[in-house]
């Protein structure tokens, strides 16, 4: 089983600003088979933008450069490792928020627009949701604090992953070498996101507001 994915703000900042696109891109991991088709269907553009976006990442070189870092110690977890870190580089990157207000005011936005929505979440990710909004998750990614508690999570809601003391270190220690990946990585995942997300909508013949 793949384990699901869990960089949020990525997938925020990849709904360019549409909010039935961000419900579909937020709770993708959490709507098995064809429950998809239980929602309308800009909200599964975005359950089917958000699973494109996850294979591109996952199977795009520069990832696998940043999985390496983790791969030693953790295996497969690297991936959701990957995940987190990317969202830390995100949430601290100047050219997309210049200012730290800035960033807690997408997060503020994001978490209105999935609560306006609220009535159709699945159960499981509303929940999710619950901590998400509450633990300021979304604004938190931009700390090594909350990196270390995001971690941590995963340590916990994972069977058999090692405890992320020893993931923080590889963090820290490789973080400079992470940062460069992730400024060639993002523009590329940003470019692929957009082309995809304007072909569904084209194959949908949806005029989107």
């Amino acid at each position: 089983n793949k384990i699901s994915t869990l960089n949020f703000l990525a997938h925020a900042i990849l709904s360019f600003n549409r909010p039935e696109i961000l419900v579909g891109n937020m709770i993708s991991d959490f709507v098995k088979g064809k429950k998809q088709f239980e929602f309308n269907e800009t909200i599964r553009l975005g359950i089917i933008l958000h699973r494109a976006i996850d294979s591109f990442t996952d199977e795009h070189p520069i990832t696998k450069s940043m999985k390496s870092f983790y791969k030693d110690e953790y295996g497969l977890y690297g991936a959701v490792l990957v995940d987190v870190s990317y969202d830390y580089f995100l949430a601290n990157d100047k050219k997309i928020f210049p200012t730290k207000e800035l960033l807690q005011s997408f997060t503020k936005n994001t978490y209105q627009q999935i609560e306006n929505h609220q009535h159709i979440l699945p159960e499981n990710f509303a929940l999710a949701f619950s901590f998400m909004q509450r633990q300021d998750w979304l604004f938190h990614y931009s700390t090594e604090d909350g990196i270390a508690k995001s971690f941590a999570g995963l340590h916990r809601r994972s069977k058999y992953m090692k405890s992320t003391e020893q993931a923080m270190e590889i963090f820290r220690q490789n973080k400079n070498e992470m940062q460069s990946l992730y400024e060639d990585f993002f523009p590329r995942v940003n470019e692929y996101a957009l082309t995809k997300l304007e072909a569904l909508i084209n194959a949908a013949s949806l005029s989107l507001k």
